[in-house]
């Protein structure tokens, strides 16, 4: 007897995240998969044993999506975020840190440089802190000269964190 295959749209599906998620795992190689021809197929042992490791998350049972589901749950958040602009940016930006302590630093010093810009109500800022790397991501959307004072102000606080003594 045949065992079943899924797509990555079934298996995105069944549990609640997109489909670049589920591409995501399975070339981290946290979900097991095999192309037919130029299609990916999951079968059920590969979903079942991907369950049971726990690498699974459901937006809709968790209180924040995991680091592997974050661009894309903050993309399809996205989609209720409506402004004139013919441009905008999205950045990504990973920063290693001791602890969750740390964040908040460079949050402030990333919403004061937002907030000094003339229509900043035009952007969107979030992060997410994975413990087990130490390291925050934020992920921002804005204006090309939002982005640039967003930039200018990570590096400052870059060189201040790295140098404290230099000005």
């Amino acid at each position: 007897m045949e065992e079943k295959l899924f797509t990555i749209e079934e298996i995105a599906e069944r549990l609640g995240v997109h489909s670049k998620t589920i591409r995501r795992y399975l070339y981290s190689g946290k979900l097991g998969g095999q192309k037919v021809g130029s299609q990916w197929r999951i079968s059920q042992t590969s979903l079942e044993a991907f369950l049971k490791s726990g690498e699974a998350s459901c937006h809709q049972h968790s209180a924040s999506p995991s680091s592997d589901d974050f661009c894309v749950y903050m993309d399809t958040d996205l989609e209720t975020f409506s402004t004139d602009r013919k441009l905008r940016i999205c950045s990504i930006i990973d920063y290693d840190v001791e602890s969750a302590k740390d964040i908040t630093p460079l949050s402030i010093a990333l919403m004061q440089a937002i907030e000094t810009v003339e229509n900043c109500e035009d952007c969107r800022f979030n992060h997410v802190y994975e413990p087990h790397e130490k390291r925050v991501r934020f992920v921002l959307w804005a204006s090309p000269t939002v982005m640039i004072h967003a930039m200018e102000a990570i590096q400052k606080f870059d060189q201040k964190k790295t140098n404290p003594f230099e000005d």
